[in-house]
């Protein structure tokens, strides 16, 4: 395919202004988390579908799946809010179906800096040390140097350490 054609798209789709981070930033920052899930201390995700017309206006929320406890009356909340960018399509004026996706987290205490802590995985650490095997020709060199060392043996031996950290 050539670099023309890859570029020439038949149809352009209204995307968020500022791409994805601002898509992010804006659930974040206009989210209410609602009291009945701070209650019963409710996480996950909902999924909505939504229509955006050829102006960038939403409408016509549905929710794919929910979270009850007011997480999919606070999701529909947001996008009605939401605004993308205007698309023209060679003067024809269309609307697309979007999906979406709205997280709800729970923040810990503000004595944890107001990030989430990861959850501890399961540690296993492996030490292996390893000595190479001396020659009969090196053992005689090595008492030698021994005796002009003050009778200090030098290690050659080589340690490893291992850590692996998985989420069981």
């Amino acid at each position: 395919m050539s670099e023309r054609a890859r570029k020439k798209q038949f149809l352009k789709f209204p995307e968020y202004p500022g791409g994805k981070l601002a898509y992010q930033r804006y659930i974040l920052d206009n989210m209410i988390y609602p009291e009945e899930a701070l209650k019963n201390r409710m996480e996950g995700t909902v999924f909505c579908s939504a229509e955006v017309d050829d102006n960038g206006k939403v409408f016509n929320i549905i929710v794919d799946k929910g979270l009850g406890y007011g997480c999919d009356e606070e999701a529909v909340r947001l996008l009605k809010g939401m605004h993308f960018g205007g698309v023209t399509n060679r003067g024809i004026r269309m609307k697309t179906r979007k999906r979406f996706r709205i997280p709800f987290r729970l923040q810990e205490p503000s004595g944890a800096g107001g990030q989430r802590k990861r959850k501890a995985g399961k540690t296993m650490q492996i030490n292996y040390n390893y000595k190479p095997a001396e020659k009969t020709a090196e053992k005689k060199n090595s008492g030698q140097e021994q005796s002009q060392s003050g009778g200090r043996e030098q290690s050659s031996e080589h340690r490893y350490t291992y850590t692996i950290r998985y989420q069981g």
